[in-house]
């Protein structure tokens, strides 16, 4: 296991009057070397009753349902050096079935090992 986590995340999210949020999102270097990664920030969701593999009468309550990220896919290539700090502020528009009120976010950071392959670097929870 690694002892440095390479990567530290800051995250804050505020629900607006229009059901959107209001997010900030950092990322720091804590190391040496410069580095790539790949950052997303994932809304989540819990508590869904819904049916289980498509029909009933299998219901069950879902929890840490992943209502998408914000950048798409694995998240948006930064590279940050010691020291060096990656900023985004943004509006994350839930989905259509999402209850606005009722998501927490997950940003995390992953690095790419190998085409189309990529490690957990970090992350941060914000409920």
């Amino acid at each position: 296991m690694k002892s440095e986590a390479g990567a530290y995340l800051g995250l804050r999210a505020k629900l607006k009057t229009n059901g959107r949020y209001a997010v900030d999102l950092a990322v720091e270097r804590n190391a040496d070397t410069s580095r790539k990664f790949s950052v997303e920030v994932y809304a989540f969701e819990d508590d869904l009753t819904a049916s289980q593999a498509g029909g009933d009468p299998y219901v069950a309550q879902h929890f840490r349902v992943n209502r998408g990220g914000h950048y798409r896919s694995m998240g948006t290539p930064i590279t940050v050096a010691n020291g060096e700090l990656f900023t985004d502020s943004f509006e994350f528009i839930p989905c259509v079935a999402c209850i606005s009120e009722n998501l927490y976010f997950y940003a995390i950071v992953w690095e790419e090992t190998s085409p189309g392959r990529y490690a957990y670097v970090n992350g941060i929870v914000l409920k």
